[in-house]
C-alpha cells in the first residue's frame, strides 16, 4: 500500500543562492532542508503530510531595441539601458510563479537618460521573436527540456548549456506584454547578465 508520503497534503518548493547569488537547487540532506523541516514540524497540523521538493529555474536573456535622443552618446545610452535591465531583474525581486510585465520594463527604459523611444524588449532563451527572429545567443539559455511524452512533467537533461535551467516558451507565454509564469513552480532568473543582455541603440 502507498504511504502518506506518496500523497502529501502540502508541497513546498525550495531554491537557494550559491556564492555568486545565482539560483541553485537545495540537495537532500542539506542543513537548510533539515532546519526547514524541523521548523515546519513545530507548526503543522498533525494530519498534514509535507513534501519538500526542488523548485525549477527558468533562465532567460533580454534583447532590447531603443532609439536615442540626437544629442546622446549611443554607447552611454546602451550601457545605461543594460544596467537598468540588470537592476530590474535583480534576483532579490524574483519569486515562484511571478509573472514578468514587459511593459513595465519598457516604461523603465523610457526613463533612462538619453532614450527617446523603445522599439521593443524581448525576453527569450534563444531568438529575438519580436525582432528579426535570429538567434541572439551562441547556445540556448537552458539545459533541461520537457519530455513531451511524459505526463508527470519531468524534465530531461540534454546537456545543451550546462549551468542553466529549464526550457520555457517565452513567445507563447507572452500575453499582451506579460510573460505568464510556468504552471510548474519555477523562478525566472536573468543569469550571466553581462552576456545575456543585448541591445541596439538607434
Amino acid at each position: 500500500s502507498a504511504s502518506t508520503e506518496d500523497f502529501p497534503t502540502i508541497d513546498i518548493y525550495t531554491l537557494s543562492y550559491d556564492n555568486n547569488k545565482e539560483l541553485v537547487n537545495v540537495e537532500s540532506g542539506n542543513q537548510l532542508l533539515v532546519n526547514l523541516k524541523k521548523y515546519i514540524d513545530r507548526y503543522r497540523i498533525i494530519t498534514d503530510e509535507i513534501a519538500i521538493k526542488k523548485g525549477y529555474i527558468v533562465n532567460f536573456g533580454v534583447i532590447f531595441d531603443v532609439v536615442s535622443q540626437r544629442s546622446a552618446n549611443k554607447s552611454d545610452v546602451k550601457l545605461r539601458c543594460i544596467n537598468k535591465i540588470i537592476n530590474y531583474f535583480s534576483i532579490d525581486k524574483m519569486q515562484f510563479r511571478q509573472p514578468i510585465y514587459v511593459s513595465d520594463l519598457e516604461y523603465e527604459l523610457m526613463g533612462v537618460d538619453g532614450v527617446r523611444a523603445v522599439n521593443h524588449v524581448t525576453l527569450t532563451q534563444d531568438k529575438d521573436y519580436d525582432g528579426d527572429g535570429t538567434d541572439e545567443f551562441e547556445s540556448p539559455l537552458y539545459n533541461y527540456i520537457v519530455n513531451p511524452t511524459d505526463t508527470t512533467l519531468n524534465f530531461v537533461s540534454q546537456d545543451i548549456n550546462s549551468g542553466y535551467g529549464h526550457q520555457y516558451d517565452f513567445s507563447g507565454a507572452n500575453q499582451g506584454g506579460m510573460i505568464l509564469p510556468s504552471v510548474t513552480p519555477s523562478v525566472f532568473e536573468l543569469k550571466n547578465p553581462n552576456q545575456n543582455v543585448k541591445g541596439v541603440v538607434r
